[in-house]
Order: structure tokens, then C-alpha cells, then sequence
């Protein structure tokens, strides 16, 4: 988990400075023809679905799969020991 916090932060350092650096070179006219508004709506949407949608999302993608290897394996040992023949059987 600390790794994908890391490249969390990773990913959201790049997309915070890649923002800011073509925001500020705009050409003027864009700003004034687009609202204030809708450009500060457009930013913040990305920036929240970097900051707290995707660590989420891959925390939840990597928690279920943990969980399938689990119910897997534990498949795995009920089916092993119910085909393993008992020590009666094999006197017979």
C-alpha cells in the first residue's frame, strides 16, 4: 500500500505542475472568453479524480484481488484433502 501511495503522490506532483505550466500559457483571449468559473470546475475535477478517485479505485482493485488468491488457495486445500484417501480406505 505504501507503494501505490507513493506513486499516488507521483502522479498528482505531475499533473499539478502540467496544469499550472499550460494554464499560465494560455493566450490571453482564452480567458477572456472562457468564465473564471469553468476553467477553476475543469481543474479541480481532474485534480479530485487523480487525489482521491483512482487511490481508491486501485485500493479496492488490489484488495479483491488478494481476497480471489485467498479463496483460491483455500479452494485449492479443501479439494487436495478431499481426494487424498484416508488410511481405511486404502486397508480395503
Amino acid at each position: 500500500m505504501l507503494t501505490l501511495t507513493v506513486g499516488c503522490l507521483r502522479c498528482s506532483r505531475t499533473l499539478h505542475r502540467n496544469l499550472l505550466y499550460h494554464v499560465l500559457r494560455w493566450p490571453m483571449e482564452t480567458y477572456d472568453i472562457t468564465p473564471k468559473g469553468r476553467i477553476i470546475t475543469r481543474l479541480t475535477k481532474d485534480i479530485n479524480t487523480v487525489d482521491l478517485v483512482l487511490p481508491f479505485d486501485w485500493r479496492i482493485c488490489i484488495n479483491h484481488s488478494f481476497l480471489n488468491v485467498y479463496y483460491i488457495a483455500l479452494l485449492q486445500m479443501r479439494v487436495a484433502s478431499s481426494e487424498t484417501p484416508t488410511c481405511k480406505e486404502r486397508n480395503n
